[in-house]
Order: structure tokens, then C-alpha cells, then sequence
């Protein structure tokens, strides 16, 4: 499975290539000033599947781009377990009136795992093309994920304010966020 191109005067040259994991790599060789002769070579991550159906090589070869690293990242299990786990924590921290260690916990754990997943970006293939990652695709605007931040407005408040209620109601506002796609479904009329 390998495929070349260019290689005359500064044209770059690539190959692909699937590894014994049946993985496919890319190499990318080609001339920078000064004739220096500059090989990248990365694994892509990305099954190899030239005898499946719906598989070719140029769906293999084709990247994520930043906004849809950016969708499915949201679902990745270790980015889930980040969101999930610091809230409790930081809740406490803010009903503790203790602010600087609830907004580092808070913040600081997902954002450093959201910016590492989309510079590092694990193999989100599996979680684009599953039932979930259809469902966000379809669902999840940048309005949804804006609603899903400001519930921890009430969260924040709720735990401020020592009332459980208005931690309750950003909880259940994020769970409509999560779901405003069933829901619609279930309250889908076809009228006319």
C-alpha cells in the first residue's frame, strides 16, 4: 500500500504505509533550503482499512480539522471524567467561600486536558462515528455548549449561598443541555 509522489527538486515526497498493527503511517521527505533532506514520519492512529467497505485511502489519509477535534473531544471518556470529576470538588470550594482554589480546580484541570487533547489529539475516529458522537454532531451548537458552561452559574450560587436548590437547577439544566436532542425528538410533531 504504498504510494509516492514528487520527489524532483524540492517537491516533497510521502509515503503511506500500514504497519504488522495494520496502522497506517505517513512519511513526508522533502527538501528545505540549503538541500537539507527533512523526513517527518507519524503514525496517524488511524486503522488501515483498504478491504473494508466504505473505506479508502483517501478517507484514511484525510484529518480531523480543528472544529471537529474541538466537538468530539467533549466526548472522549477522559475528558468527561475531568468535567465530572472537578465539579463536586470545586462546589465545595465555593461553598467553603473559598474562591481561588475552587476556580483553579474548577478551570484548571479541564482546560489543561481540553488543550492537550486538541494538540495531542487522541483517536476521536471511533468516538465521531459512533451513535454518540452522531448525536453531538447533530445537537451540540456553540449555544448548547455555551448553556452547558453558565449552569455553573447556579451551581456556584446555589453552593455560595449554602441552598442545594440552585445547585439541583444547574444540574438539571445541564442534563436538558445534554439532551435537547432527545427531547426534541420525543416533542417532534410533523404537523403539515
Amino acid at each position: 500500500m504504498e504510494r509516492r509522489g514528487g520527489g524532483s527538486r524540492g517537491k516533497p515526497l510521502s509515503a503511506a504505509s500500514a504497519d504488522s498493527d495494520g496502522y497506517l503511517h505517513v512519511d513526508l521527505v522533502g527538501k528545505e533550503e540549503h538541500n537539507r533532506l527533512v523526513k517527518l514520519r507519524f503514525s496517524t492512529g488511524i486503522p488501515a482499512r483498504s478491504g473494508e467497505a466504505g473505506g479508502t485511502q483517501s478517507d484514511i489519509l484525510e484529518d480531523m480539522d480543528f472544529r471537529e477535534k474541538k466537538l468530539y473531544h467533549q466526548i472522549h471518556p477522559l475528558k468527561l471524567a475531568t468535567d465530572i470529576g472537578v465539579t463536586p470538588l470545586s462546589l465545595y470550594f465555593v461553598w467553603e467561600h473559598r474562591v481561588l482554589p475552587a476556580l483553579l480546580i474548577g478551570f484548571g484541570p479541564p482546560l489543561v486536558v481540553s488543550l492537550a487533547m486538541l494538540k495531542w489529539t487522541p483517536d476521536l475516529e471511533k468516538l465521531k462515528k459512533s451513535a454518540f458522537g452522531r448525536y453531538i454532531k447533530k445537537y451540540m451548537t456553540p449555544f448548547i455548549e455555551l448553556t452547558r458552561l453558565l449552569t455553573l452559574v447556579p451551581m456556584a450560587y446555589g453552593a455560595w449561598s449554602d441552598d442545594f436548590r440552585f445547585i439541583v437547577l444547574g444540574l438539571v439544566i445541564l442534563v436538558v443541555a445534554w439532551c435537547n436532542g432527545l427531547i426534541r425528538e420525543v416533542f417532534r410533531t410533523d404537523v403539515l
